[in-house]
Formats: structure tokens, C-alpha cells, sequence
């Protein structure tokens, strides 16, 4: 794989986040990466900064978009889409990657409407509506979540973050209406687990990352997972999948079409069934060496098959493939 000239755009100021793990794991592999920070203020430069870079002999090879929705708002849509223009004139190959799901949630419409997905080529976690995606005319594939490969680490027990079992995500205050299952879970664990269970953030606390998030799962047995639209989506989860099997600590997480192929070690169970969750929790709570055994299985599996490093060769792959470099 030849190194690649990369005019990536994004919101890269928060450290932990798909576009700076992408960034990371490209220039990891030797590419070259030029960022383009996404703010609707600097939109309207976004054409001349890929020009720019042409004349000073740094041709992109690619430009690759993740998009934070309030940093594209609609106002700057013929901007995004002059970029676009040009870059075809450059015969410049365009990539969207993004974790999130649109199809079934209210936001569905945007697929229509966004020059996000306008681009020669979109990379999404959702494998669940291939044929909605190809009957728009969109060039879809998917690409499952992921993690930087330089998160893949165990963490070191901490008495603060203590705990039998834990959820780890939006749990006070969850964005999608859509999904019942994440409140009915969230209700049931605190009904049934009481004193054993712990959700994380706490209300008011930021959002966990980096070394205290490996250290908030190395401190928890049994970590009990979800993904948006449980259970009514196939090949769709999100990236606490391998966020913490990644990190060495056991995940239990619903049962989702395609889930088991792509992560064959993972132990689920039947989405809204809760005595069989509840068994499975008894269960792996008192198998201590198997429950480490089953871990430590799904973090090589992850290093493996499923960090960002992987993801940016199937993308160069796919788009060598496609004669698009």
C-alpha cells in the first residue's frame, strides 16, 4: 500500500473522537494526513484549501469527511458542495465515514438532503439497509465500528470505579426516542442488579475516554452493552462493541444480526428478554476464569479484525479496487 496523501475533514478538537482515531491510525500506517477542522465559518474556504494544497505539489490522493452534524449546518451546504464539484474536477475520490445510523430514526430524511452523502463513496456502520442505500443511488458499504489500535490496552483496577456490573454510555439521558430498549434496560438493571450495578457518567460528568475509560472497565466483571434500535436492526451496533472488548473487559451485549460473525467470542443475549439476561450476568459473575478467558479472546479479536488501522486498508482496498487511486 503505497502512502497516500489524505485531506481529511472533521471536528478534530475533542482528542477522542472517529475522526482524530482515523487520523491516528492513518498517519499510523504511514499516510499523510492535511486536517480540514469542519466549523460553518470555515466552509467557505474549504474548495480553496484543497486548491491550495494542489499548488504546493501535496495533491490529495482522497478526502475523507466525517461530519458533525452542527458543524455543517444547511447554510453551508453550497459550500460542502462546491468542494465537492471541485474536487471531481481534480478527479479527487471523496469518502463520508460515520458510526451513526439514520435510516428508522427521524433524522432519515438528511440522507436525502446533506451533500454528506453526496460523495463518490459512504462508509457507515449501518449494514442493516444496504438495499435502502442502493436505491438512492448512494455507493453504501459498510464498515463496522472500530477502535484505534492505540487504545487497545488493559486498563489498572480502580476502587472508584468499582463494581459487579456497569453500563457505560447514555443512560439518563438517551437522544433516540426510537429506542425503547435502552430505557426499558437501563430500568431493569437498576430494578434487579440494585447495589451491584453502576452507570457511568455520572449525571453531570463528562463523558469518559482514553486511560480512565480502560481503567472504568478493568474494574467492572460483567459490562452490559446496547446499540441503537434494539432489536429491530440487523448488522448495526455501536463502537462500545469493540471500545470494550478492546480494552480486555467482558461485554455482555444484545443479540444483533451479523454481530456474532464479525466478533465470534462475544457472549449475548436475546434483546428484551431480562430473565435471560439476568441469568447470563449470575452466570459470568461466578466463572471468574472463563469470563477472563472469553475477554482476553475478544480483545485479540478486535486487535485483529477491528481497529481503525483495519478499517483505513479496507477503505484503501475498496477504493483501489474501484480504480479510484
Amino acid at each position: 500500500m503505497r502512502p497516500l496523501n489524505v485531506f481529511q475533514i472533521g471536528n478534530f478538537e475533542p482528542p477522542h473522537s472517529t475522526e482524530n482515531h482515523l487520523r491516528q491510525a492513518l498517519e499510523h500506517l504511514g499516510h499523510t494526513v492535511f486536517p480540514f477542522n469542519e466549523r460553518p465559518e470555515h466552509w467557505r474556504g474549504a474548495d480553496n484549501a484543497l486548491s491550495y494544497l494542489i499548488a504546493e505539489g501535496n495533491r490529495p490522493d482522497l478526502v475523507l469527511w466525517t461530519s458533525t452534524s452542527g458543524y455543517a449546518p444547511k447554510e453551508t451546504f453550497p459550500d460542502q458542495h462546491t468542494l465537492l464539484v471541485y474536487a471531481a474536477s481534480q478527479h479527487i475520490p471523496t469518502v463520508s465515514y460515520h458510526l451513526d445510523l439514520w435510516f428508522g430514526l427521524k433524522r432519515e430524511h438528511e440522507v436525502r438532503e446533506k451533500p454528506f452523502f453526496r460523495t463518490d463513496i459512504i462508509c457507515t456502520a449501518d449494514g442493516g439497509h444496504q438495499d435502502d442505500w442502493w436505491r438512492l443511488g448512494m455507493q453504501h458499504y459498510w464498515f463496522p465500528p472500530a477502535i484505534v489500535e492505540s487504545e487497545v490496552f488493559v486498563g489498572i483496577p480502580r476502587d472508584r470505579y468499582a463494581s459487579d456490573v456497569c453500563f457505560v454510555g447514555s443512560w439518563h439521558k438517551y437522544g433516540h426516542r426510537e429506542s425503547t430498549h435502552r430505557f426499558e434496560l437501563i430500568s431493569h438493571l437498576q430494578e434487579q442488579w440494585q447495589e451491584h450495578v453502576r452507570f457511568w457518567p455520572e449525571p453531570g460528568q463528562p463523558r469518559i475516554d482514553g486511560r480512565e475509560l480502560a481503567d472504568l472497565y478493568a474494574s467492572t466483571k460483567v459490562v452490559v452493552g446496547d446499540s441503537c434500535n434494539v432489536p429491530r436492526l440487523q448488522r448495526y451496533w455501536s463502537d462500545r462493541v469493540p471500545n470494550v472488548t478492546g480494552r480486555g473487559a467482558f461485554l455482555l451485549h444484545p443479540d444483533v444480526v451479523g454481530l456474532s460473525d464479525q466478533h465470534p467470542d462475544l457472549v449475548t443475549w436475546p434483546a428484551g428478554d431480562w430473565a435471560r439476561l439476568d441469568e447470563k450476568i449470575a452466570y459470568w459473575l461466578e466463572d471468574e476464569n472463563q469470563r477472563v478467558t472469553t475477554a482476553r479472546d475478544c480483545m485479540a479479536d478486535t486487535l485483529e479484525n477491528h481497529t481503525y488501522e483495519v478499517r483505513c486498508k479496507q477503505l484503501v482496498t475498496l477504493l483501489t479496487q474501484k480504480g479510484m487511486l
